[in-house]
């Protein structure tokens, strides 16, 4: 029963932790690797995984206004170019070799937990392959920040979604372009 629970917001994930750590909260959402060193120490137990279990959002996103898009549309394509090449790579790498590069981001989190953080992301299929937003995730992201309070409108996906960009960085890829 939703309305039994007690939402306490606006805490840093740290914070998040100390209160689940001393009791003062029964549920925390966090991401990986921070919720799978609460598992690894016994702290918690994995309710449920929300990324399975809302499907396909456009999460990683890049977000510019139209006077940006049309002043610096070079800017934009190198930076979506890099962004396709960081997804083909985490997609043809295995956790060992993705969870050592991410290492420096999480210097708490042992070799073992960032392992097993990046193995259970790429099971569940977290991360896109391509750097396309579709509508059903863009639609899936702009509802879940309208609830949240973060964002007022419903803007069209096709007034605010450029897949140009995308295109052309899976065109000069494809071409052997490497540079970012």
């Amino acid at each position: 029963d939703l309305r039994s629970l007690r939402l306490i917001e606006g805490l840093s994930a740290e914070e998040a932790i100390e209160e689940f750590r001393t009791g003062e909260a029964d549920y925390v959402h966090l991401p990986h690797p921070q919720a799978q060193a609460l598992i690894e120490d016994g702290t918690g137990h994995l309710a449920t995984a929300v990324g399975p279990t809302l499907g396909y959002i456009c999460y990683s996103s890049f977000a510019a206004t139209p006077a940006f898009l049309e002043r610096r549309p070079d800017t934009v394509a190198r930076f979506v170019r890099g962004f396709y090449q960081a997804q083909r790579w985490l997609a043809s790498n295995d956790a060992v070799e993705v969870a050592a590069a991410v290492a420096p981001f999480f210097p708490e989190a042992s070799k073992e937990v960032r392992e097993r953080s990046v193995r259970a992301y790429k099971e569940q299929q977290t991360w896109a392959a391509d750097p396309f937003v579709g509508e059903d995730g863009f639609t899936a992201m702009r509802d879940l920040l309208i609830d949240g309070g973060l964002v007022e409108d419903r803007h069209r996906y096709d007034r605010v979604v450029r897949p140009e960009f995308a295109l052309r960085a899976i065109q000069d890829l494809q071409a052997g372009g490497n540079s970012a």
